[in-house]
């Protein structure tokens, strides 16, 4: 127990510093402070450094709010520790202490989550950025070395690691899964990396479709019970060679500079931000796949195919892993959603047809 609340205190310090770091890099320059809200909560960021503020709010622009009035559910403090001068903290301070996991991959680069004693904070620092998240009093703070110099996926879906965590607490299940949506009647395109949901979820936005996401969704339940789907990113990530065949929605791309990551980001919050959603009500699966054919087919698929399909892609794949809570919630999904494979062809025209005739075979939810 002793040593428990010494870690916990050690803990508790290194958080402060850290947030120590955010107050003297704001008094340096300054901070922009923004609203938003998401799904039914309000969050408050502020960054300290020009060029880390118009990479961050580019991602949560179609989610941003007037009210001010309500005390936000969480606050997030970020500044750039080469405009403002603030020095990074050193190593062995900046991340919590306790039980750590080494997520590096080839496109993230090295990464490290770790979660004190308590589970109360956790950090996770990847390419020299470290960030803290306080589940308790609801606060992200952490620093980037240089807001020039952002990989695509910090650019693309800043804080997703930390912020994933904060919506699992409040029920909110994050899900490897594309959202699309016409008339409050959404379909949920869950699946694998390379399965086709960033090719999904774009080819009906082109359509008219409301999009909320193209790979990170949050499932909670609305007022009624029935599930729904909430997006956080206004952005989307394709193949550079993918990206190409979504000619209006070129001009806000950004290449990437970095050599593992070989994709394009779809800045969509600009070139479309008239057909953003922040939630949908969830009717209907599609699990989509690409195949080598011209044209796009809809068919049945199975529950337990659904299963198999998300689970692997939203629980064994996503990082953080997903709890029990959110292992149980798809297990629900599966039962209470119809659901299809939607077999992607060359002809990408021809997938919000595909989308059209599912959301008529399953008629209102």
């Amino acid at each position: 127990m002793a040593g428990d609340e010494a870690r916990h205190g050690e803990c508790s310090r290194r958080f402060a510093a850290v947030r120590d770091g955010f107050a003297r890099a704001r008094d340096r320059c300054g901070s922009a402070d923004m609203r938003f809200r998401f799904a039914t909560y309000h969050i408050q960021l502020c960054v300290a450094g020009r060029a880390l503020t118009h990479a961050m709010q580019a991602p949560f622009a179609h989610l941003r709010t007037d009210e001010n009035d309500a005390a936000p559910h969480l606050e997030i403090e970020l500044w750039d520790s080469s405009e403002s001068g603030v020095a990074e903290l050193p190593a062995d301070h900046a991340r919590a202490g306790g039980r750590t996991w080494d997520l590096s991959d080839s496109v993230l680069g090295d990464s490290v989550l770790a979660v004190s004693a308590g589970a109360r904070f956790v950090s996770y620092a990847v390419r020299r950025s470290v960030a803290w998240l306080d589940r308790h009093d609801g606060r992200i703070c952490g620093w980037f070395p240089d807001g020039n110099d952002l990989s695509l996926h910090q650019r693309g879906k800043p804080l997703q690691m930390l912020l994933a965590i904060w919506a699992s607490d409040r029920g909110l299940h994050p899900m490897h899964a594309g959202l699309v949506g016409r008339a409050q009647r959404g379909v949920l395109l869950p699946g694998r990396t390379g399965s086709g949901k960033s090719t999904a979820a774009l080819a009906a936005l082109q359509d008219g479709y409301a999009y909320a996401g193209d790979d990170w969704i949050a499932v909670g339940r609305a007022g009624d019970g029935n599930a729904i789907g909430h997006g956080l990113y206004g952005t989307a990530a394709l193949e550079s060679r993918h990206a190409e065949r979504f000619a209006r929605l070129q001009p806000q791309m950004v290449n990437s500079t970095s050599g593992p990551e070989r994709k394009s980001l779809l800045l969509l919050s600009q070139s479309a931000p008239e057909r953003l959603a922040h939630s949908v009500p969830l009717c209907a699966l599609a699990l989509p796949r690409v195949v080598d054919r011209s044209d796009v087919r809809l068919r049945r698929a199975s529950r337990r195919e659904a299963l198999l399909t998300m689970v692997p892609s939203s629980v064994f794949t996503m990082s953080p892993r997903g709890s029990r809570r959110d292992t149980e919630r798809i297990f629900e999904l599966a039962e209470q959603l119809p659901a299809y494979w939607l077999e992607i062809g060359s002809d990408l025209d021809e997938i919000p047809r595909r989308v059209d005739d599912l959301l008529a075979a399953v008629g209102n939810c």
